[in-house]
C-alpha cells in the first residue's frame, strides 16, 4: 500500500478481505477470482478516465466490472 501510494499507483487485487474497506490514498479495484482478463482489463481502462481525490471520495462498490 504505501509502495502504491509514493508512485501513485492504482492496487489491483482479488483479495476482499485485505482491501475491500481500506481507506486508501490511490484507488483499489478489488476484483472477483472468477473474473476473466479482459474483463479486468477492461474496468481498469474505465477507471483510469476517472478522476480519483481521496479527500472528495469514498469508497464505491460496483457490483460488476
Amino acid at each position: 500500500m504505501r509502495y502504491a501510494e509514493r508512485q501513485a499507483l492504482t492496487i489491483l487485487s482479488t483479495d476482499v478481505k485485505e482491501f475491500g474497506g481500506r481507506a486508501a490514498n490511490v484507488p483499489i479495484l478489488v476484483a472477483p477470482q472468477d473474473v476473466i482478463g479482459g474483463a479486468v482489463r477492461s474496468a481498469v481502462a474505465r477507471l483510469e478516465t476517472m478522476a480519483f481525490d481521496p479527500a472528495e471520495s469514498g469508497p464505491g462498490w460496483r457490483s460488476a466490472l
